[in-house]
This record gives C-alpha cells, sequence and structure tokens, in this order.
C-alpha cells in the first residue's frame, strides 16, 4: 500500500461524502461454513460553519470489549479538514463526532495549506483512554502544496482528546525544509514521516512505529516509545546485518506492531538488502526498551530475488503468534510456534495479502486485505483490481479467503477495494475499516469507507 498519509490527505479533499458499515456475519456447523453480508450506514460528523462535508477516511480500530469499539481518522469538508471519532457501545454505533477543531482551512487556489493531522493507528486499553498515532503535515509555499511531514501522537484521557503532538525526527533525518522552500532538485526524497501503528505494554506506556526519510533521501525504520503519557524522541532501528540501503529511495520501514506482554513487542516490515533493491522481511524485538532487528524469508526458496516484506502481526503470547506478508504477486501467513516460525497453510486465493491481523482468542483470529483480481481499464491507463478480503482461522485451520461483497454503489469502472485494519475484543466480533470507490471525474476519484463485523466461528463440540 502506499503511505497511509499520502492516500488519506489526496482521498480526504476529493472524496464524496458517507461512511457505510457493512456487517459480515461468518457462522459454521460441523458440516461447512456459510455467510451473510448486511449494509447500514454510520451518521457522519457535523461540520461547523459553512464547510460542506466531503468524505470520512478511516485511520484506525480499536476495541476494549465486544460491541464497544472505536474508529478514528479524518474528515473532510469542502473548505476543512480535521481528525473524527466513530464510538460503538453495546453494539450501537453513535453519528461520528470531530475531535478538536479542524487541523486545516482550505482556500480556493490557495496551494499553502494550513498543517493537517492523519491518523494510521490505534489502541484503547479502556474506553475513553486511547492512543492514536499517524503524521503532522505542512505544506509548501512554494513548491505548488508539497507536502513534508513528521510522527504525530494523539492521546485520549478519560473521553477527552489532547491536541496532535509532533514527536521530532530521528538524527540525521531529512527536515524536508529544501523541498518545501522549492530546492526539489537537490533533494532526492521530501519527508514522508510516519508512524504505521501502535501497541501498549500497560495502559500508559505504548510504542509506535513507522518510517522516515534521511538527509540521503532514503527511507529508513523509526520506533518511538510513550511513557506516563510523555512521548519519546523517535530513534532508528538499526537493520540486521548485510542490509544494502540504496542511495536514494526506499530503504526500510516497519508496518505493524504488537506487545503481548509488559516487557515484550514485536514489529514487522521490510528493508532492502541488494543492489538490486529487492526486499525481504523485517522483525524487530524490543525487550524491555532495547530494540534488535533480524531478517525474516517470506518467499520460498526456489523464488530468487523476490520483492517480499512483512505487513501484519498479532501475538496472543510472546511464543504464539502470527504474521502476514508478501512476495509479489502473492501474500503469505505464518504462525510462531515457540520461536519456531512457519508457513500457515491457507486456501483459497493466493493472491491475498494481509495488511492487518487480529485473535478474538486462540484459534479464532481475522486477517484483512487485499486479493489482486482481473486487469481492468482505469482512468489513465489499465489497472489491476484489488478487492477488500478477510481470511479466518478457525478449528479446521485458514481460509478460504472471502471477497467482501461491495454495496450497489461501487464503482464499476473503479471495482478496486480494501481492508487496512481490524481489532478483536476477546470473545469477539472483530471490527475492521478499509475503504472502496463509488466513481470518478476527470478530475476526482470519489470513495466511501467501508467497516466489517465479523464473528468468529464456534469452536465444534465434542462427542
Amino acid at each position: 500500500m502506499a503511505a497511509r498519509s499520502t492516500r488519506s490527505r489526496a482521498l480526504s479533499i476529493v472524496a464524496v461524502v458517507g461512511i457505510c458499515v457493512l456487517a459480515l456475519w461468518l457462522a459454521t456447523t460441523a458440516a461447512g461454513a456459510g455467510s451473510s453480508l448486511s449494509t447500514f450506514e454510520l451518521t457522519p460528523p457535523r461540520v461547523a460553519g459553512p464547510s460542506r462535508l466531503v468524505s470520512i477516511v478511516p485511520g484506525g480500530v480499536a476495541c476494549t470489549s465486544p460491541g464497544d469499539c472505536l474508529i478514528v481518522g479524518t474528515y473532510a469538508g469542502s473548505k476543512t479538514f480535521g481528525l473524527m471519532g466513530v464510538t460503538e457501545t453495546n453494539g450501537v454505533w453513535a453519528r461520528a463526532t470531530t475531535i478538536g477543531a479542524p487541523t486545516a482551512t482550505f482556500a480556493r487556489g490557495n496551494f499553502a495549506q494550513p498543517p493537517e493531522t492523519s491518523l494510521n493507528g490505534l489502541v484503547c486499553t479502556s474506553p475513553g483512554d486511547c492512543v492514536a498515532v499517524g503524521s503532522y503535515s505542512t505544506f509548501s509555499k512554494l513548491n505548488y502544496g508539497a507536502a513534508s511531514s513528521q510522527p504525530a501522537g494523539l492521546i485520549e484521557t478519560d473521553g477527552v482528546w489532547g491536541q496532535p503532538a509532533r514527536l521530532g525526527l530521528p538524527p540525521g533525518a531529512s527536515t524536508g525544509e529544501a523541498f518545501l522552500a522549492g530546492k526539489h532538485r537537490h533533494v532526492p526524497w521530501p519527508q514522508t514521516a510516519s508512524l504505521n501503528s501502535v501497541a501498549c505494554l500497560t495502559a500508559s506506556n505504548c510504542v509506535a512505529v513507522g518510517a522516515y526519510v534521511d538527509k540521503r533521501g532514503v527511507s529508513q525504520a523509526m520506533t518511538v516509545s510513550e511513557t506516563n503519557g510523555v512521548w519519546s524522541h523517535p530513534t532508528q532501528l538499526a537493520l540486521p546485518p548485510g542490509a544494502v540501503l540504496p542511495s536514494s529511495g526506499f530503504g526500510a520501514s516497519l508496518r505493524s506492531v504488537t506487545c503481548p506482554d509488559a516487557t515484550t513487542c514485536y514489529a514487522v516490515g521490510l528493508y532492502t538488502y541488494d543492489r538490486s533493491n529487492d526486499s525481504k522481511g523485517l522483525i524487530a524485538t524490543d525487550t524491555d526498551g532495547v530494540w534488535t532487528a533480524s531478517s525474516f524469508t517470506v518467499a520460498p526458496a526456489q523464488i530468487r530475488h523476490p520483492t517480499s516484506g512483512l505487513s501484519a502481526i498479532t501475538c496472543l503470547t510472546t511464543s504464539d503468534c502470527y504474521a502476514f506478508g508478501f512476495y509479489v504477486p502473492r501474500g503469505r501467513g505464518f504462525t510462531d510456534d515457540d520461536g519456531r516460525w512457519q508457513p500457515v497453510a491457507a486456501a483459497g486465493d493466493p493472491t491475498f495479502r494481509a495488511t492487518s491481523v487480529a485473535c478474538a482468542a486462540p484459534g479464532k483470529c481475522l486477517a484483512v486485505g487485499v486479493t489482486r483480481q482481473a486487469v481492468h481499464e482505469g482512468p489513465v491507463a489499465p489497472q489491476a483490481t484489488l478487492r477488500a478480503s478477510v481470511l479466518e482461522q478457525s478449528s479446521s485451520g485458514w481460509g478460504p479467503s472471502v471477497n467482501v461483497q461491495l454495496p450497489a454503489n461501487a464503482s464499476r469502472k473503479l471495482p478496486s477495494s480494501y481492508l487496512d485494519r481490524v481489532a478483536c475484543p476477546v470473545g469477539g466480533p472483530c471490527v475492521a475499516s478499509g475503504e472502496y470507490f463509488v466513481g470518478h471525474t476527470p478530475t476526482q476519484t470519489l470513495s466511501q469507507t467501508i467497516v466489517i463485523t465479523w464473528q468468529p466461528h464456534p469452536r465444534p463440540e465434542a462427542r
């Protein structure tokens, strides 16, 4: 997937109003599995002033108990842009509400937009006590609206959200100032720093992971911690021995983090390992605040020089984890059995690529993402269709993957959709969020938001 902050901003400015929720109830019997699908709409936030609401883009989802969940993200009006939250209480979703004042106000023809915050990850330790992470972007006055971003964090305490905090950049990072000043010819890459995922060791001690750009224009993986409500300065993750980074462009990134106990966290991502810019999986372990990284082989041994990586991880204990990744164009899952990672034998479409995974209980997990389908004619050039999909785990194993049935207003010319976040309270149901397209014009792509509610399969009773 493209950097979430960039995609969210682009879709937010041009998308059509609406957040649509799909309920996918998967129930099983001893003979097999069946599923049913229903749809309903969440009420969008009220936008103050003359601005007309244009879109809602989710950025993170968390649940503290079955039927009690929160989705955070961004809303865009015709003249404003800001943060929003949607709360589910006892299975009932409330109207989306704005978080704080609008973070940006747009003027027609004005490339120099005020700063804006986008959210990519969310975790809640109890109702009303949450942490969200993402990016804080500033825009150029000289370089046609070009953006430079820093990692950002946002804390909710007792139901009250604080202001987004800019967390700074690791030593050696590009500030992006030259790019914003219109001197992009002398700078290989703008600063696109963002935090992609967050997890908590305890209620007030959390870690977040992401990526930033160094002064050479190479993206690097970074970590940051929050202790008793205070964020540390982000630090670069030291890559495994043998990493070969390019002179500019993609180097490394962390995509997902999980903390199975109060002293241990695991994060996954990808990094380049040779001069051909081939990438492979990256897994990092945080033990008592000290991070160490190691390589992770995603592709089968017979695949030479693959572009591959890890995109999602969840752990029930320190020795019972699931990770998902990809080697182009396929996806692949793995299970950690007491420190020994083994591929998951999953039924269904082999092109399924998970972007997030969570477990409601041992043996009851859900991975969400996309499957790659037929090539279709896009607005400018042929494009491959990506379809929002889920891969469930039950007592019989993983799969098959299931494509999400989109609402009737989904675009036929832009049939792509995706899911990129999932949360599972103990016992379920799980909640996931993503987007689908409803149409386009020569200058606009119109999208709406989908949210999936998944009820885990009950285990067959012993006879």
